[in-house]
């Protein structure tokens, strides 16, 4: 009896080390597939005279593998938040972008509403403590892309909206819609921030995440601000109006209500924008 007892103690310890050593290999992996998640960010740039970008939101959780073929052939790739799963499940918002990170370089992601992540990564159950991703680096509640093609900016956050001011609208429910967009000459003009409505519209909602208006006014100022990326509703739109393209890509995870599963693809290029959403 007390022979079979050791053996069967012996028996878990073995199964325990094998347990922790398959732990021990996945969190490697993760870890070096996003050192070169940040290495690859480094590398990227928008010298060529246009940059294409895959842009998707709100995956919660779920990697759906349409997203290969429509995001084949893009430079990098923008997420607009909401990363984590059912239940707060940040293992499954980690494998999510090591899927886009395959496909190319995830350069902009921003913290949506369902990402807590008290603590940070790091400190997450299923996160290894050498995990490369930083919290307030890497799921800031804002992000601004520079240095894109006719000196253009982009910015990130996930809950903005759409001004209220006329302007063209777009909104269907086809498989596949395609926009093209001439950059309008406020781009080339000395004064670059002559457009107040939207404006005052972006600055408005970057204090509403940020709580901190002079901050929120300094980014407007800064920078050419030509594309808006956001996310939430689950409801993939663009509305174009004084210079500024406003996109929504919809949501790439599990259904909502009745709404398709969508994602968008932006060509950046000196003179125009060319947008596709793809519905599924």
């Amino acid at each position: 009896g007390k022979r079979g007892s050791m053996e069967g103690s012996r028996t878990e310890r073995d199964k325990g080390k094998r347990r922790r050593a398959v732990v021990h290999e996945r969190d490697q992996e993760r870890s070096e597939g996003f050192m070169e998640l940040h290495s690859m960010r480094s590398r990227c740039c928008s010298s060529q005279a246009y940059i294409k970008v895959g842009i998707v939101s709100d995956t919660h959780g779920c990697f759906d593998a349409r997203l290969r073929d429509i995001f084949d052939g893009v430079h990098e790739i923008w997420h607009g938040g909401d990363h984590a799963g059912k239940n707060g499940s940040y293992q499954s918002a980690w494998d999510v972008l090591k899927e886009l990170n395959n496909i190319a370089p995830v350069t902009c992601m921003v913290r949506g509403n369902v990402d807590t992540f008290a603590g940070g990564i790091r400190g997450q159950k299923g996160f290894s403590t050498n995990t490369p991703l930083d919290f307030t680096l890497d799921f800031p509640l804002y992000s601004v892309r520079q240095g894109l093609p006719g000196a253009s900016s982009a910015l990130l956050l996930h809950i903005c909206g759409f001004p209220k001011e006329a302007g063209k609208e777009t909104q269907g429910a086809e498989p596949c819609s395609s926009y093209t967009f001439d950059k309008e000459s406020r781009n080339r003009q000395e004064n670059l921030h002559d457009c107040k409505s939207t404006d005052e519209f972006v600055a408005e909602r970057l204090q509403d995440i940020t709580g901190d208006p002079a901050n929120a006014q300094e980014v407007v100022n800064a920078h050419r601000l030509d594309v808006i990326v956001f996310g939430h509703s689950h409801q993939s739109r663009i509305w174009y109006h004084e210079g500024r393209l406003f996109i929504n890509p919809g949501s790439a995870g599990p259904r909502r209500f009745s709404l398709p599963k969508s994602a968008c693809t932006l060509e950046i290029h000196e003179e125009k924008f060319i947008a596709n959403i793809y519905r599924w």
